[in-house]
């Protein structure tokens, strides 16, 4: 039997040592989730950069009344639990884990600084570039409003452009205000019900070649057909283009049914009161509120080796769960073990999703058959049993 590895702290390095042992570039919550492991499991030294003046990514402005998209009680870094879902809470518990940090001497943080990822001035030894799921928003194309600058809502009618959990969102906050509330989406989406993951996500395979049948059963069947045979996951339509791992609870999905939905496709311009659609085709409603929020959310980038030479690149290896792949990743640093786990994209259609769903199986079997099993797989932020 594989001896169960120890995570503690070891003595601190002395003054004598020039170069940060980890220089860990963005302070979301992936960067975040990696200094956690670091500090807690090893004597080595971190520096932690952002061009932010604060912790969190884009949780560090939230706009009010945005919502997790997943279970709190797997987001976040390891060591302090999260119970809420809202923006405010997220961006404290992220304060709160900066200030315990701060405690640690093998820690320095630099917030309002920006870096060359390809030149940095600062002395290290290995860089860990936390920006791959960096989320930047978009200004608004058309010069609407956007739910970061929405005043308070009144007795109108309001437009939302935008089919993303951020649609969604601003539909269902507005509908409790406005006279009318008209959602513009160019494609449908697959969504999970939250009520069916409070308890976790399923079972993970045990063993690899298990994974592997999984891997090529998905392969084998359209996207969209592989979604609708898992009763956990819901749509507006019968054959959606889209999964973003977006979770919505049963009172917002009854709530949004509600509202009056058009799909016309990309939005190509906004004049006054009328949308242009790709088709050429207009929606023009008098006096109505437009609100915009098209934004990317989570990137979906093209993966990348995660350990390369002195610089290892923080990415999903269990799709949708950004937090739990940092620790992963972080933890098969601090025990120095090397698992062969590919990374994983953030999925944008249906088969992103279940090709995403089949490696992150993969990957978590590979965890299952290491001795990385019980540190990694009993973590809290583990949403598979």
């Amino acid at each position: 039997m594989l001896k169960k590895p120890t995570l503690k702290r070891q003595h601190a390095l002395t003054n004598n040592d020039i170069a940060y042992d980890y220089l860990v570039v963005g302070a979301g919550a992936t960067g975040m989730c990696f200094v956690d492991v670091i500090l807690r499991c090893t004597n080595k030294t971190v520096c932690l950069v952002d061009e932010k003046i604060g912790p969190g990514g884009h949780w560090h402005e939230p706009y009010p009344y945005v919502k997790l998209h997943q279970p709190p009680q797997t987001y976040g870094v390891e060591s302090i639990p999260l119970t809420q879902d809202d923006g405010i809470s997220i961006k404290k518990h992220f304060e709160t884990a900066l200030a315990h940090f701060a405690t640690n001497k093998n820690f320095t943080a630099l917030f309002n600084i920006r870096v060359d990822i390809n030149n940095p001035s600062i002395s290290h030894k290995t860089l860990v570039d936390a920006r791959y799921l960096e989320v930047t928003r978009i200004p608004s194309s058309w010069n609407m409003l956007t739910p970061w600058t929405l005043p308070e809502p009144v007795k109108k009618t309001y437009i939302v452009v935008g089919g993303g959990k951020t649609g969604m969102d601003t539909c269902l906050y507005l509908k409790q205000y406005a006279e009318k509330v008209i959602w513009v989406i160019s494609h449908d989406a697959y969504w999970i019900k939250r009520e069916s993951i409070e308890t976790g996500y399923g079972q993970y395979p045990r063993y690899t070649k298990c994974a592997k049948v999984i891997e090529w059963i998905v392969s084998t069947l359209p996207g969209w057909f592989s979604m609708s045979l898992d009763n956990r996951i819901v749509s507006m339509v019968g054959r959606p283009e889209r999964y973003r791992c977006g979770i919505v609870n049963e009172s917002e999905w009854d709530a949004i049914q509600g509202v009056e939905i058009v799909r016309k496709g990309y939005v190509t311009n906004r004049v006054g009161d009328t949308l242009t659609f790709e088709d050429g085709s207009t929606l023009c409603i008098p006096n109505a509120v437009f609100v915009d929020c098209i934004q990317q959310g989570l990137p979906r980038q093209k993966t990348q080796q995660i350990f390369q030479k002195h610089k290892i690149v923080l990415q999903p290896v269990v799709m949708c769960q950004p937090c739990f792949s940092a620790t992963i990743i972080a933890k098969m640093v601090a025990t120095n073990t090397r698992l062969d786990l590919q990374p994983v994209w953030h999925p944008k259609t249906c088969e992103d999703g279940v090709i995403g769903y089949a490696k992150s199986m993969t990957n978590l079997a590979k965890i299952h058959e290491s001795k990385l099993k019980d540190i990694v797989l009993e973590s809290r932020l583990n949403p598979y049993h």
